[in-house]
């Protein structure tokens, strides 16, 4: 808690509270709908409408694996009746407040940790555009990270009392997030990591491990049993590639440039280290999670988020000890402030980029409770920031029924609009669904390069749905038994000749 001359004066308090607050949710504003979202409404509309679990692709036409485990069934489930219920309002709402709980979170878990009010305070202000690359639109993702932060109050409230029974509700959380997302492993290697710095820390660790054996337990109450572990295991062992979320940091930095959040979780990277090394790791919990979430971070892009949530719970509370605590050497405090200079620059420079780009997009949006498909790319070649909406309006208009091919980025968008009459050759669902050779062939056939036509040809496909443009829409111009039957500014429609 805050001793009296370290507390700040009420208004201030409040003021830089209603600041942080108003950052976060401009930043969790985002009316686009997400491309993985019509993969979880696709899957609760078969669930509620056919009989039986949905443990069979039912969406392809391209050869698929034989069983089909989906570690979002349960996120499909409830989007799909949220938006039977309330249309896009509904699944808005939850990714709001799904992300002011994570941000909730962090505050309190660094309040328990005994930074001051300010200080908690102070990793909104200088990263609150974090929000806006973590909750960009509604994933399962979003779960996940509201899930991570609830296990880290959970673990670092139980480790400051030494009341280790309240550890005991962490088994039914990861019961249910096992089963609404397949980012669970993270929750468990919280617990394993804060077991393992209680050892080396010559402290009581037993509790921890007992309730992560029963929590590792609690992930087979699922409806695919151990199924779901053989599942998330092959997608981690094999990513896409060439998915930017399964990119390292380096391989994201090269191929798609700088962008605000490499620069922050590099900020994070350097800010942690620093702090960490001038506290003389005596922080054993935060350093080992901090050199995992570091090192995860590097590896894959999507795994950047854990470093900056723990940053902002056990951040500022390192911060509150380095600089200002009064037992430290002048040089030690000089250093650390360079260090969070560092830091606080690049945040915000990341913000001012955010807003700077992001705002226009978030005005012209409109509505914050709607979920847009803009048939319109914000900004020239980015083809998976739109949807064929006019192109699929042709089809449904021409009452087509058939076999489609399109992007993989428009495939769950193009069944929620015309399935069960329409089945796809690809969508976003990737290694989950589609074994490697497909896959594999059906990127050599985007790219337009050596062995395109391979795709092309061994599958039935009926209507190619493609970008307007480039190598692709210029071979299949060229191609023999295809013609064009519709083209608007943005996409382009071949059809079978005889079809």
């Amino acid at each position: 808690m805050e001793t009296n001359a370290a507390a700040m004066p009420r208004p201030a308090a409040l003021g830089l509270s209603i600041l942080s607050a108003v950052l976060v949710l401009i930043a969790l504003t985002d009316a686009f709908a997400e491309p993985d979202l019509w993969g979880y409404l696709n899957f609760g509309r078969m669930f509620f409408n056919e009989p039986g679990f949905p443990c069979r692709d039912f969406l392809a036409y391209t050869p698929t694996h034989p069983d089909w485990v989906f570690h979002e069934w349960l996120t499909g489930v409830v989007l799909y009746r949220l938006w039977e219920a309330t249309g896009p309002a509904g699944i808005q709402v939850l990714k709001y407040i799904l992300g002011c709980l994570t941000a909730f979170l962090l505050f309190l878990a660094s309040r328990r940790r005994g930074a001051a009010l300010k200080h908690s305070l102070y990793f909104f202000l200088a990263g609150g555009a974090f929000f806006s690359w973590a909750f960009p639109a509604f994933r399962a993702l979003c779960f996940t990270y509201f899930f991570f932060a609830l296990f880290i109050f959970v673990l670092e409230t139980a480790r400051i009392n030494e009341n280790f029974r309240r550890l005991w509700i962490l088994p039914l959380i990861m019961a249910l997030w096992a089963n609404l997302h397949g980012g669970f492993p993270a929750g468990l290697g919280l617990i394993g990591l804060y077991a393992a710095g209680r050892f080396w820390e010559g402290r009581r660790y037993s509790s921890y491990l007992k309730v992560l054996a029963v929590c590792i337990l609690a992930t087979l109450i699922n409806p695919y049993g151990l199924g779901l572990w053989t599942a998330i295991a092959g997608h981690l062992a094999e990513p896409q590639a060439g998915v930017r979320e399964w990119v390292s940091v380096p391989g994201a930095w090269v191929h798609f440039g700088p962008s605000y959040d490499l620069l922050i979780f590099l900020a994070c990277v350097g800010f942690a280290l620093g702090m960490l090394v001038l506290y003389g790791f005596q922080d054993k919990v935060f350093t080992l999670i901090f050199l995992t979430t570091a090192f995860l971070g590097m590896v894959h892009h999507r795994h950047m988020p854990f470093l900056v949530l723990a940053a902002g719970a056990y951040g500022p509370f390192l911060f509150q000890e380095v600089c200002c605590g009064e037992k430290r050497k002048t040089k030690v405090r000089t250093c650390a402030i360079l260090f969070v200079l560092l830091f606080a620059l690049v945040m915000a420079a990341c913000n001012i980029k955010y807003f700077v780009l992001k705002t226009p997009i978030v005005i012209n949006g409109g509505n914050p409770l709607a979920l847009n498909t803009p048939a319109q790319p914000y900004a020239p070649g980015t083809d998976a920031l739109f949807y064929p909406v006019h192109a699929v309006d042709y089809l449904e208009t021409a009452g087509f029924s058939g076999n489609i091919l399109p992007y993989a980025t428009w495939g769950g968008y193009v069944s929620w609009r015309l399935y069960p009459r329409c089945k796809v050759a690809m969508d976003l669902r990737f290694e989950t669904v589609y074994p490697k050779k497909v896959r594999d062939e059906y990127f050599r056939f985007l790219q337009a390069g050596a062995g395109w036509r391979d795709f092309l040809v061994r599958h039935p496909h009926d209507i190619v749905l493609i970008y307007r443009g480039g190598a692709l829409h210029k071979s299949m111009s060229r191609e023999p038994g295809w013609r064009e039957i519709y083209k608007d500014e943005n996409t382009v429609i071949f059809s079978k000749e005889g079809g």
